[in-house]
């Protein structure tokens, strides 16, 4: 048997496995103090974007911010010069006046010392029942006597009024002090911090209640203070409310989902009014549209107990108990057990997910060979992933596909039926029509060509054997109705009202983020801007089809108001690199979706430029990002930035240059939602972690999904990849936490892509080592023709870069990874780094191989040592020596989080490829962000550094493509044939809300007239205390 030739790879697992120890340091100053870390993250695999090097002409050339009228408005009182571009005589809406100057309002003051008068009193009210308004007896169907009006105070309310009460105690807070007056206040009183509001759903006599459905003011959602003093939010959440707490009829109009009261008073809506048009979903803090039963949670009026508010939070919880219910039901003929679980139906023979109790594996992957209903344990015949045998094998080649590539074994396994997660489809490779079909359309289909025994067996060469349709028995009926979704979808698809969307990025960069969410969610980048030249060049370098604009944004949106209405005329726009003229702006009829990453050097938090003029600037293009929104108001909006974003603030004063004060705590995240559902926009936001997706890396970022009202809201995408080093929650002061996709151990099907996976099939190559400092010794000579029968060539500087610019691949794709980036491309294009020093040379070529080595393995070459290496002055000793400077990337981890400014002693140091003498490469970089290998990146400059940026900047492709099909999937249930889709929102553009008196503002309050204390609307008095029942 012939010997198989070593690979690069294999001197990196044989030094993992026995890697050098740092050789202790004898001389006293050498020793390493550590001092306690100041200014570094807490995790340096989560190192943001700290892009010191960013050319000031770049940021010089951001103009002055412009903003549209309504975006101005809402900024008024947190930015300062900003430079308005359309016609501001237009008729305002109540968003035009800021918070503070509408509380100061006499009518909204006496409207609140009014209720505070009223709180103070003390004067028990008066309730008076008619029986003629009774509508349903306690018996066996309800629990209470109940009826249709009851009387407080010669005021009588009714199911769909909307009351005020005193704020109680929460969980989140504890009750608010009640001054007498607005005057007595030091503090700013509105109504939202003393008052509670809610809809009446049913009236109760015998303990003299109310069922209510809960309304939030905007000031206590995430919001805070950025929320409108009259904007209410309607809550799926209900509770009973004692008679006697109730403060009032609230003066509250509900109002078309988009639609904003206009400011001079339409519909006498006045400052002592409310009004709502949106659900404030809680629990993730999602603003979305109004559903039928939030709507009327009454199905039967003849009932009023029968509340589906009731129902949905007794489901929630049991949901959250992770309880499992068992039934038995007649299958063709036959009585079957069936488990439901967290709302799905589970039966025998149906392919599932289940929680792994590995800390590092991905989750089980078994078929139900039956349930233990007294146990509450369900038997699971596993499944094994062919990807772990061509991790093992140096002669097997992996497809894109090779990911949802199993073997089916004989091996069974007991587990408890809460850690059941979610149904898997598994087909045998014949079994559909089209394997390719199956397999995209979901990240939840598999397929099977193989049987094993056990699951080590199917991981042995010789020990599989293929499987026929005939032996591979699935549950017939969920398949079929999988199978009937998939071709729905597909003739929906085919159909004549499907249409690609038209995506407009205002700050495109490389184009990333908007390329793959098209690529994966069927639209098409149209309209892009970037004021970089590069990122334009390599734009239109890889999407020839796209208009692409060289020049500011600020400039652009003032180009494409005045070009687009009657306001004031400007001559063409020229591109800011070639002075040519630039092709028309975008306009509303041109555009379907914003899918764009604004600028977020600003946010990060490592930037140490954040208080510098250049730096309130890049903040300020958050405010164009809206205006662009503002203007074109396309269906969908995708937002992405740093996970320092979330702790952006707002109007914070610079008290040096590396320090701030004050703010609006998460202000920019509370501004961007403000002004998005002034808009008209539902929205989500969060957290997603790049690695969850099938990036090689560790990438936390934020992103925003928005939806015109009436429309379905996209989702953020289930994880597919296996990845615990996670947190994404965002909390709020109001005590609301975002936590939209917070990963479990084992709670994924797929392992997480490692370096390994990415990068293992580029060529291998060393940089050529100067020795100027150690010379060459007869070891190295050896090490060198070694390396060389290995075929890793040693290349130095050449043109600007270091290496060679195309190469071939080192071998066929060995993980389904490395076959998605090839696509059709036949060398490794890029595949070059930087060039360094002689000294950085050297340095790099002797730190040795293995999982982390970094340069406190020099320590027997003090001669290569840096001053920060040793002396406890540098930046790196006051930071206690951190392990990253020049540090090997582990072929079995993952990349830390790669950003603009990388190498061997930036802040992101972890970059010396596992197996070569060198950093990694362009190409390296841009596996690790998923880019495909036939895009080619521009560096206008002729510096690698401006490639890094393009990437550094980059939304990794996996997670693009990931949130494409989250919009998808949304424009399909859009149309109403997804046969998992139920409910259609009432706020549809098919639908026109109707306002049945029921829930309007005539009847509950009397106009407001300050100059007579009778004309102020009828309260009845409530007493401090009892408090209303708790909102948790």
């Amino acid at each position: 048997m012939s010997r198989k030739r070593k690979s690069a790879i294999d001197l990196w697992d044989e030094s993992g496995r026995n890697v050098p120890k740092p050789i202790e340091v004898v001389e006293e100053e050498m020793r390493e103090p550590e001092p306690e870390p100041q200014g570094e993250p807490d995790d340096m695999d989560d190192i943001e974007d700290d892009d010191d090097s960013e050319d000031e002409d770049d940021n010089r050339r951001y103009n002055q911010t412009c903003v549209t009228p309504l975006i101005a408005d809402l900024a008024q009182a947190l930015y300062k010069g900003l430079l308005v571009a359309g016609d501001n005589s237009r008729e305002k809406t109540i968003d035009s006046i800021s918070t503070s100057d509408f509380i100061k309002k006499p009518q909204y003051v006496e409207f609140l010392d009014r209720l505070l008068e009223l709180y103070h009193s003390g004067v028990p009210p008066r309730i008076k029942w008619d029986d003629k308004q009774l509508i349903c007896r306690r018996g066996p169907d309800s629990y209470s006597n109940y009826y249709s009006a009851v009387n407080i105070d010669g005021i009588e309310y009714r199911p769909g009024n909307i009351v005020m009460m005193p704020a109680g105690e929460t969980k989140k807070e504890p009750q608010p002090e009640f001054p007498h007056s607005v005057r007595d206040s030091e503090e700013p009183v509105t109504a939202g911090n003393l008052f509670w509001f809610a809809k009446i759903l049913s009236i109760e006599r015998d303990n003299n209640s109310i069922h209510v459905q809960w309304l939030t003011h905007s000031s206590k959602t995430i919001l805070g203070d950025l929320g409108h003093p009259q904007e209410l939010f309607l809550t799926d959440q209900c509770g009973k409310v004692d008679l006697t707490s109730i403060i009032g009829k609230c003066p509250c109009e509900r109002f078309e989902g988009g639609k904003r009261p206009l400011a001079n008073g339409d519909h006498n809506f006045q400052a002592y009014n409310f009004f709502y048009s949106m659900t404030y979903d809680i629990k993730d803090a999602v603003f979305r549209d109004i559903t039928d039963s939030e709507n009327d949670p009454i199905e039967n009026k003849r009932r009023p107990n029968s509340c589906l508010l009731c129902m949905k939070r007794r489901d929630a919880e049991e949901e959250g108990r992770s309880v499992a219910n068992y039934r038995r039901r007649r299958f063709s003929g036959v009585v079957a057990l069936e488990m439901e679980l967290r709302g799905k139906v589970y039966h025998v023979h149906d392919v599932v997910f289940a929680q792994s109790n590995k800390d590092d594996g991905p989750c089980l992957i078994g078929k139900i060979l039956r349930f233990e209903e007294e146990g509450g344990t369900v038997h699971l015949q596993l499944f094994g992933r062919i990807n772990d045998r061509i991790r093992r094998s140096d002669n097997l080649v992996a497809n894109k596909y090779e990911e949802q590539h199993l073997f089916f074994t004989d091996e069974e396994v007991e587990v408890e039926d809460s850690s059941i997660l979610d149904k898997a489809f598994v087909c045998v490779k014949g079994g559909v029509s089209s394997l390719k079909s199956w397999l995209s359309a979901s990240p939840n289909h598999f397929y099977i060509t193989k049987h094993a025994d056990t699951l080590t067996d199917g991981l042995e060469k010789g020990l599989l054997r293929r499987i026929g349709s005939e032996e591979f028995e699935v549950c017939s009926l969920c398949i079929k109705d999988r199978k009937q979704e998939i071709q729905d979808f597909k003739n929906w698809e085919s159909g004549p009202n499907y249409n690609k969307l038209r995506v407009f990025d205002p700050f495109v960069g490389c184009g990333a983020f908007a390329l793959a969410a098209c690529e994966a969610g069927n639209m098409e980048l149209t309209h892009a801007i970037d004021i970089v030249k590069s990122a334009t060049d390599t734009l239109r370098r890889n999407s020839p089809d796209t208009t692409v604009y060289n020049q500011c944004s600020n400039k652009m949106l003032e180009y494409a108001v005045k070009k687009q209405t009657d306001f004031g005329w400007m001559n063409n726009l020229e591109d800011i690199t070639t002075t040519e003229n630039l092709p028309p702006p975008p306009t509303s009829q041109d555009v379907d979706c914003i899918i764009s990453g604004f600028p977020c050097q600003s946010h990060s938090s490592l930037n140490q430029n954040k208080g510098t003029s250049a730096s309130q600037a890049l903040n300020e293009l958050l405010l164009n990002t809206l205006s662009w929104v503002d203007l074109i108001r396309p269906n969908y909006v995708l937002f992405e930035n740093v996970k320092g974003f979330v702790e952006h603030e707002v109007a914070a004063v610079r008290v040096s240059r590396y320090v701030t004060r004050g703010g609006i705590k998460r202000g920019g995240i509370k501004l961007l939602c403000r002004a998005l559902i002034c808009m008209g926009y539902q929205i989500r936001f969060g957290l997603l972690q790049a690695a969850c997706y099938g990036a090689p890396q560790s990438r936390k970022r934020f992103f925003l999904w928005g939806a015109k009202s009436g429309l379905v809201l996209p989702e953020f995408p289930i994880r597919t990849h296996n990845f615990n080093n996670v947190t994404l929650e965002i909390a709020f002061e109001s005590g609301d936490i975002v936590n939209p996709r917070q990963p479990r151990i084992g709670d994924a099907p797929r392992p997480f892509v490692t370096v390994k996976d990415a990068i293992s099939d580029l060529p291998s190559w060393d940089w050529k080592n100067p020795h100027k400092k150690i010379r060459r010794t007869v070891g190295d000579r050896e090490d060198r023709e070694e390396r060389m029968n290995m075929g890793i060539e040693e290349y130095g500087e050449t043109e600007w870069w270091c290496g060679r610019n195309n190469m071939g691949f080192a071998h066929q794709p060995r993980s389904a990874f490395q076959a998605r980036c090839r696509r059709q491309q036949t060398f490794a294009s890029q595949h070059i780094t930087m060039q360094y020093s002689d000294h950085i040379y050297e340095i790099v070529c002797n730190i040795p191989f293995g999982k982390n080595s970094n340069y406190k393995n020099l320590n027997n070459k003090t001669v290569l040592w840096q001053y920060q290496f040793s002396n406890a002055q540098s930046s790196v000793g006051k930071h206690g020596y951190r392990n990253e400077l020049f540090q090997r990337l582990d072929a079995d981890g993952y990349f830390n989080t790669i950003v603009t400014n990388i190498g061997p002693t930036a802040k992101q140091s972890k970059v010396l490829h596992p197996w070569c003498k060198r950093v990694c490469t362009v190409r390296e970089w841009a596996r690790g962000q998923g880019f495909p290998d036939d895009f080619t990146f521009v560096a206008h400059d002729k510096k690698v550094l401006s490639m890094h940026k393009l990437i550094g900047n980059a939304v990794p492709w996996p997670l693009g493509e990931a949130l494409g099909r989250e919009l998808l999937k949304a424009r399909y249930k859009q149309v109403g044939s997804c046969r998992e889709w139920q409910s259609r929102v009432s706020g549809s553009p098919e639908r026109e809300y109707k306002n049945n008196g029921t829930d309007g503002c005539s009847g509950y309050l009397t106009r407001f007239e300050s100059s007579r204390a009778s004309s102020w609307p009828r309260f009845h008095v409530a007493t401090p205390s009892p408090a209303p029942a708790s909102r948790d």
